[in-house]
């Protein structure tokens, strides 16, 4: 509070706040199990819905630096799972200190 105070407001006070739902980051794993075994790392977005269980489909690996280098998709990715660029090593965010 003392810092928009020191920018010149007048008024400064803290007000009680809720959050009607809350959001946490569940567990996310999958794999490609043919032709071979690659286990994938996945993040969840904040506030994405979950899925209805196991989720199966071809895998289609896509490259597209513009939005119109998409339209050699369009059609094609109805009920697969979509990997968006080059595989890439991540690390999870974890909880932040």
């Amino acid at each position: 509070m003392e810092r928009f105070k020191e920018s010149g407001l007048s008024n400064v006070r803290l007000e009680p706040w809720t959050i009607a739902n809350g959001w946490t980051r569940g567990p996310a794993t999958g794999q490609i199990v043919s032709p071979t075994h690659h286990t994938l790392t996945l993040e969840t977005a904040g506030w994405s819905a979950a899925t209805k269980g196991k989720l199966r489909g071809p895998v289609i690996g896509i490259a597209a630096e513009k939005a119109e280098e998409l339209q050699q998709y369009k059609g094609k990715l109805k009920g697969a799972i979509v990997l968006v660029g080059r595989p890439r090593e991540m690390v999870s965010p974890g909880i932040l200190c």
